[in-house]
């Protein structure tokens, strides 16, 4: 499937934002905006075009661009700019997760429920969004694979910690991003708590991640870690839970890099299940559409409070 979001924007600001989606079928033509249905914007206002693929695993090829002619030639110009690759003060996510983060939906025959627009729906593009709506120019890119773990467990060949530096999880060959983020995300451990994962172990995983991370990307001024998501449909204890052990990690870091290695940049621990709920899961883990959107405001909230900061780029 394949979804596109048309925003118009006004001195910095989205003003109006419409998302559609469509099952692309080979040369295929998509009408992505229908200039009769609806107004030319005006000459100070642009009409932003982002398309994203939602499936898993696939991929989509766009051979060309049509617009109407007598579109053209009411405006008198080119109706078709190309997106910048770099927007003055733009602020670059990269979000690195799971199955959550990528909006994965368990099928109803399995008791789940539909994520309608998959990743378009899922919590870092709702808190992508909204920190757009508050006027930060925010682009966060996600890279995040169903049921990884963090570490190298006996039930995987890698974890993210090694296959995020390759190109797919088929594909061992080394990873170069086009992009440097300068705010990483990590949102990853639900499933290294699920098997069991040591939790001294993780956190050394997670300390050799973020410095590979930090190395690999020169321009990196932050980086948060979402703890691991709680399963509502266990008893445990929450103070012995992998979670709690996070919420410690800025200190356990730092400290570990003073020794041995260069001072990471600030390193935030952002909790962003407040108000959720097992009603806002499938199967007290997995969210629904509701649970992505209370996610993805709490998200909005915590990036809005780091990106205001004095000194971080806006």
């Amino acid at each position: 499937m394949l979804a596109w979001t048309i925003s118009e924007h006004e001195t910095g600001k989205i003003i109006n934002s419409l998302s559609c989606t469509a099952d692309a079928k080979p040369l295929e033509e998509l009408v992505l905006i229908d200039a009769s249905k609806a107004p030319l914007p005006e000459p100070q206002r642009v009409f932003c075009v982002e398309l994203v693929l939602v499936d898993w695993a696939s991929v989509f090829e766009m051979e060309a661009v049509c617009v109407q002619s007598t579109v053209l030639m009411s405006r008198q110009e080119d109706s078709i700019h190309p997106f910048p690759t770099s927007i003055p003060h733009e602020t670059h996510i990269l979000l690195v997760g799971d199955s959550i983060s990528c909006g994965y939906a368990i099928a109803p025959e399995d008791g789940g429920q539909p994520i309608p627009r998959g990743y378009c729906d899922a919590f870092p593009y709702i808190a992508m969004n909204l920190l757009r709506q508050r006027g930060h120019k925010a682009q966060v890119d996600t890279i995040a694979y169903p049921g990884v773990t963090l570490t190298k467990t006996e039930d995987s060949s890698l974890g993210m910690g090694e296959m995020f530096f390759q190109i797919s999880p088929w594909d061992r060959s080394p990873y170069k991003p086009l992009e440097h983020p300068s705010l990483i995300v990590i949102a990853l451990g639900t499933n290294d708590e699920a098997q069991d994962v040591d939790h001294n172990h993780f956190l050394a995983t997670l300390n050799d991640f973020i410095q590979r991370l930090c190395k690999g990307f020169d321009n990196v001024t932050d980086v948060c870690i979402i703890p691991p998501f709680p399963d509502f449909s266990e008893q445990s204890d929450p103070q012995l839970s992998l979670a709690s052990r996070i919420r410690q990690v800025p200190p356990d870091i730092k400290g570990v890099q003073a020794q041995d290695g260069p001072i990471f940049p600030p390193i935030h621990v952002l909790d962003v299940i407040d108000g959720l709920n097992i009603t806002h899961t499938v199967d007290g883990l997995h969210p629904t559409f509701q649970g992505h959107q209370v996610l993805g405001h709490n998200l909005a909230e915590r990036l809005d409070a780091i990106l205001s900061l004095p000194g971080e780029t806006e």
